[in-house]
């Protein structure tokens, strides 16, 4: 669990040293000068982490390696961190804390302090307005320690709270059912409906989300969010889009900045498979959320953007030619991607910016920057490498990234299916495109016309699929 340390935020840093150091949450001192120790290069271990012998000096002041201290000292270590990250988490489940308490003294008779508490739970309840499994749980499980706590004063009365407790199971139903609906749709999406799953009480779920519609958007936006996303995603319907953006407009308030970005990506994901399957109509809404989730400043998560989220927005908004736009984004954000990916993402990203605008010379320079130390990182490098080759009708050295890549995926055994499947599919039509630019005009028509057939027909997830389809156009216009 060593490795994982450089994985805490700073505040969870700073929990561990205190965690460590109590004598009633850990009572091993060599733990503690571990921790100290990891503490002090948590800045660094980015970079890398510290070998075993730098440990092992740091706890037991020397350089000699006992190898049963050292898996001991990992294995206390290991435990203390795991219950560090167990401690974290319930320190912020403030509600099923006051539960765990509330059950106690249901048990023990404590009724002043039982009410106390009670009201003290229900009043935080009562101030949350995104309402989620975990609010539908809380609000269950406080409605059933009340009412069994007052058991003997309301089982002959009509009780509010068994009616407030069955609305409350009703609508965690419903939300865990549409978002297991929604991922079912996806999965069932990504691999081409070749597979089917049964939705049980779909149309009654759906049903009753529209038949109590106006109570669901005032009370209950989450369940009202996911509803229509569930609905455009099976129905295709770009009505739901608006539907969706313009509630989510509406409420922007009351959401807190993770919230919002949680529920933005809903959406992108949906235009993002839309965008890649060669619907580019859909690159201006995806646009219009990025140009929001900027002006809000949603895309920064304790001062961190991911890797994979500052990507995205490149690979949109080159196409899109939002060239002014994308350069502030750039530089606002390159200092708060993942320190792990903040040179390659950037480096990559600066290359691709240069390509788009068609000035090649600048390419080079930004990537030979990216270090290759991620397999998307070398495959997304190549794949721009081989385009700007064929941008510049370098074939020779085209047909030798061409090469490198082929045997990269030959050797590299630790690729992800979708990688693999991403890059084979790439260096077929790249190839294809490559053999028609040297093949006579006669023949080139016929194979421009089998390639674009391709291109339509695939099922699988092409790479810079417009840019496939650009270039046939060229090669069509120039015949």
């Amino acid at each position: 669990m060593v490795e994982h340390f450089k994985d805490l935020t700073k505040k969870e840093v700073a929990g561990i040293q205190k965690f460590a150091a109590s004598p009633f949450l850990n009572s091993n001192k060599q733990v503690t000068k571990l921790i100290t120790f990891l503490s002090a290069l948590h800045p660094y271990l980015q970079e890398g982490l510290p070998d075993r012998k730098s440990i092992y000096n740091a706890v037991f002041d020397t350089e000699k390696i006992d190898e049963i201290n050292y898996r001991k000292l990992i294995s206390d270590f290991t435990r203390v961190f795991e219950n560090f990250l167990i401690y974290n988490k319930l320190e912020k489940e403030t509600v099923r804390n006051k539960i765990k308490l509330l059950n106690s003294l249901r048990l023990m008779g404590i009724r002043k302090r039982f009410m106390s508490n009670y009201k003290e739970a229900a009043a935080i309840q009562k101030k949350i307005k995104i309402k989620d499994n975990t609010y539908y749980e809380d609000q269950i499980e406080l409605l059933t320690e009340f009412y069994y706590f007052n058991y003997d004063k309301l089982r002959n009365v009509h009780s509010e709270c068994l009616q407030d407790k069955s609305d409350n199971i009703d609508m965690e139903f419903v939300f865990h059912k549409l978002h297991m609906y929604l991922e079912m749709i996806f999965n069932e999406y990504m691999n081409n409906k070749s597979i089917t799953y049964k939705k049980t009480f779909y149309n009654e779920v759906i049903n009753y989300v529209r038949m109590n519609e106006k109570n669901i958007m005032k009370h209950h936006p989450g369940i009202y969010l996911i509803y229509n996303i569930v609905l455009l995603w099976k129905t295709s319907d770009d009505k739901f889009i608006k539907i969706f953006l313009d509630y989510l407009e509406s409420q922007t308030k009351i959401f807190p900045i993770k919230k919002l970005k949680y529920y933005f990506y809903y959406i992108l994901t949906y235009l993002s498979v839309k965008i890649n399957a060669g619907e580019v109509k859909y690159r201006e809404v995806n646009m219009q959320i990025f140009k929001r989730m900027l002006a809000k400043d949603i895309f920064l998560i304790d001062n961190i953007i991911t890797h994979s989220d500052f990507n995205s927005v490149v690979n949109i908004a080159l196409p899109a030619k939002e060239y002014d736009w994308l350069k502030k984004f750039m530089e606002k954000y390159k200092n708060n991607i993942e320190p792990e990916f903040q040179k390659d993402a950037y480096n990559l990203a600066m290359a691709k910016f240069y390509f788009h605008k068609k000035e090649f010379q600048k390419v080079y320079p930004f990537l030979n920057e990216v270090q290759y130390k991620d397999s998307g990182y070398y495959l997304n490098s190549k794949f721009l490498l081989a385009r700007l080759y064929y941008e510049m009708r370098k074939d020779d050295p085209l047909e030798y990234v061409l090469q490198n890549l082929r045997q990269y995926l030959r050797e590299k055994k630790n690729i992800s299916g979708d990688y693999l499947s991403i890059s084979k599919t790439f260096v077929k039509y790249i190839t294809a495109l490559l053999k028609i630019t040297e093949t006579d005009k006669k023949k080139a028509k016929q194979e421009i016309h089998i390639l674009r057939k391709e291109l339509d027909n695939e099922k699988k997830l092409v790479p810079n699929k417009i840019w496939f389809y650009e270039k046939t156009d060229e090669l069509s216009k120039s015949l």
